[in-house]
């Protein structure tokens, strides 16, 4: 074929005159069987000597169309393997190659296979004696939403509530944290980063049931009334559905005389409210004095320090309380 040939050949395939000119009209690469033994070696050293075993025979494809895309093979026998090598006749594309199978432990039980492993690394808390764990898909009225509840929301925006400071705002500021509505979309919370140190495989800590990990990012909130006693916090999850942390640590402060805003974070004395403590998807998570789920309730607090381990997002933070007397005063006086 010509040049002109060539374009009017492949003018109606979307990419395919970059791909034409950039390439020289060379569309695709066929491997020599030197090149395919030297990428098997290669292969090999990552697990001693491998052994390919087939999974599925050559098995006839049909065209992309969205009726007839999708390709589903149940394979006559399970096997156990780390890597997956994919061949194609004689030539073409595959959009996604998916294999199902149980997970397995990396270690070989007592008759030399590797066994299924009973319970992932992570799941998330549910109702129980820790929290209360309200999901938003299974209500519009969220105990956030409950005005006749006692306790003032001290943490609130409302209420005079400031987010001031965090160690990351990629996604999100600590003010956010504390608007009296619920979250509109993730935006709408305080997200960070992904932890640049996070391992890629996580381990679990065998005495806490957590990632064993120090790695976390916190935000300081200080409270528009100091509150004598906590008697609810409500940290809240929702949208944050494969992005909410792993587990959050809550700890408050009183700020002593002559103290500020600007050092409270390295000067404050500061004490637990919630130990680290799981977090699932999507849902308020109710702590409550009245149930001894909140501990130091009765110390005086005037911010609070939320820390999510490694990373992710939340929605909101609401801690409710009654407020010191002369709390105004105290505050003038305190910062």
């Amino acid at each position: 074929l010509d040049a002109q040939q060539s374009i009017n050949l492949v003018s109606h395939l979307p990419g395919a005159l970059e791909r034409l000119f950039l390439s020289g009209g060379q569309q695709g690469v066929g491997h020599t069987p030197e090149e395919v033994k030297q990428a098997e070696k290669a292969v090999a050293t990552l697990d001693g000597d491998l052994i390919w075993e087939e999974l599925l025979p050559r098995s006839p494809l049909r065209p992309g169309y969205e009726a007839s895309r999708m390709h589903y093979f149940s394979l006559p026998q399970a096997k156990t393997g780390t890597i997956i090598r994919f061949n194609y006749f004689p030539d073409g594309g595959v959009a996604r190659l998916k294999l199902w199978a149980p997970l397995m432990d990396n270690e070989g039980g007592a008759d030399g296979r590797l066994q299924r492993q009973q319970k992932p690394l992570y799941l998330p808390i549910t109702t129980g004696s820790i929290c209360t764990v309200v999901p938003h898909s299974t209500t519009d009225t969220p105990p956030s939403r409950d005005q006749e509840y006692e306790f003032f929301e001290l943490s609130g925006q409302k209420y005079g509530g400031e987010g001031l400071m965090c160690s990351n705002k990629h996604y999100g500021e600590p003010w956010q944290l504390i608007q009296d509505t619920l979250g509109k979309d993730m935006g709408d919370g305080w997200e960070t980063a992904r932890h640049p140190d996070r391992p890629s495989i996580l381990h679990k800590d065998t005495k806490t049931g957590l990632t064993d990990s120090p790695l976390m990012d916190w935000a300081i909130l200080k409270l528009g009334k100091v509150s004598s006693g906590v008697e609810r916090i409500i940290l809240d999850t929702k949208h944050f559905r494969g992005n909410y942390p792993e587990s959050v640590l809550v700890e408050g402060c009183f700020a002593e005389r002559g103290m500020t805003d600007d050092n409270v974070a390295t000067l404050g004395n500061w004490f637990p409210l919630l130990n680290r403590t799981r977090m699932s998807p999507d849902a308020e998570h109710v702590f409550d004095n009245d149930l001894d789920q909140i501990k130091n309730a009765s110390r005086a607090v005037s911010h609070v320090r939320v820390s999510i381990y490694p990373d992710g997002g939340l929605s909101r933070v609401r801690i409710y309380g009654t407020t010191l007397d002369g709390s105004d005063e105290a505050m003038r006086s305190n910062l």
